[in-house]
């Protein structure tokens, strides 16, 4: 195999592995509660501005004359006040994404060990946050050949879970619709299809095929969109109202218990190939862009989301949700500011893709009604 393919294997997997992550068990559990029409139009909509999104930020990074991060891109394209925005937004999203990634990945490697090892959930949700924090300190080389190997069987398990449950959806179940809940989704499923924190990875995966870096994209961003809408419907329309946050363990009293243990791997893989990526991201852009110590940065993206856990942060559904509409929405705001002012550029590095400015407009729009929304009083 040639190293472009090689590299774009790497890419793929690499972003993949990052969106099929903590976020998708939470989608079947909100799109339950609102009703499974309004579920797939909100995967659909935000889905598409995603794409448009991770798109924009590949012009962005790729036009960057140094090895940045969101942050330090911000910094490059907008000045001092969107440097100190991205800080804001991208620190406290990170930290609340690990927070998440702590709750649910621990709660899965319990499913799968408890019964060998006994210990308690919150025992084994400090035992996952040290492991991944301790494959975090070899940075991508070992991020980007463990995604492969970890995508794989993330696929081949997600695989047997939609094969088996197809048969067994209630189509009642994917009929309902509850008002009350309308606006639920919109957080959990940002946070879910967000690929944002790869980009920066695979750019440097590609090396000199950065030529392939928008394909990547569009592939990494649009199967794990038809995975997530195959996911939920098959959760969803086999669980109902009873479907658990964090979408497999609520399986078990359908299936039995064997697909708690396969659930609970497919859950594992997914939250690990995902992490890794995020904690890279989080390293590296204190160390890019806030010019701090590599061991220090590492030692702070490993400390700060465990205090802010063991704090008592332990709502799932919660803090993906805040995570999402919040920092995923100025996130999203300040790429696309930075994608207008890279357009305006005379003599980019890379070639610029001239969208009309309805989209880029649309999105901005998007991404403000949800932070809006969240930030209500209820």
């Amino acid at each position: 195999m040639k190293e472009g393919q090689k590299s774009i294997i790497k890419a793929i997997s690499t972003m993949f592995g990052l969106i099929i992550g903590a976020g998708i068990f939470g989608v079947p559990y909100v799109v339950s509660r609102v009703g499974f029409g309004i579920g797939i139009a909100y995967l659909t909509v935000i889905g598409a501005g995603l794409l448009a999104t991770h798109l924009f930020y590949a012009d962005v990074v790729v036009n960057l004359r140094e090895k940045h991060r969101l942050i330090g891109a911000a910094s490059v394209y907008l000045g001092r006040w969107g440097k100190r925005a991205a800080y804001f937004s991208v620190i406290l999203g990170m930290v609340g994404s690990l927070v998440a990634y702590i709750i649910i990945g621990g709660s899965f490697m319990h499913a799968i060990f408890g019964g060998l090892f006994g210990g308690t959930v919150f025992q084994y949700q400090i035992v996952f946050f040290a492991l991944i924090a301790l494959a975090t300190f070899y940075g991508l080389r070992l991020v980007s050949a463990v995604e492969i190997f970890m995508t794989a069987l993330l696929v081949a398990v997600m695989a047997i879970i939609l094969g088996y449950g197809a048969p067994h959806i209630d189509l009642i179940n994917l009929s309902t619709f509850n008002p009350i809940y309308f606006f639920l989704p919109y957080g959990v499923i940002l946070f879910a299809l967000s690929g944002l924190d790869a980009i920066p990875e695979i750019r440097d995966v590609l090396k000199g095929h950065v030529g392939n870096l928008r394909l990547v994209i569009v592939i990494s961003t649009l199967i794990p969109l038809i995975l997530v809408m195959a996911f939920t419907m098959v959760v969803v329309g086999v669980t109902g109202d009873a479907t658990s946050p964090d979408a497999i363990l609520g399986l078990a009293g359908q299936w039995g218990d064997w697909i708690k243990y396969v659930g609970a791997i497919f859950g594992f893989l997914a939250i690990a190939t995902s992490v890794m990526v995020v904690m890279v991201n989080f390293k590296e852009s204190l160390t890019f862009d806030l010019k701090m110590n590599k061991y220090l940065a590492w030692f702070t993206v490993s400390i700060v989301p465990l205090i802010v856990f063991l704090a008592g942060a332990n709502n799932f559904i919660s803090i993906i949700g805040f995570t999402g509409a919040i920092f995923g929405g100025i996130n999203g705001i300040l790429i696309v500011l930075m994608y207008l002012r890279l357009r305006k550029n005379k003599k980019p590095l890379h070639a610029v893709m001239k969208w009309p400015m309805v989209i880029p407009v649309a999105v901005i729009i998007l991404y403000a009604l949800g932070i809006v929304y969240e930030l209500l009083p209820r």
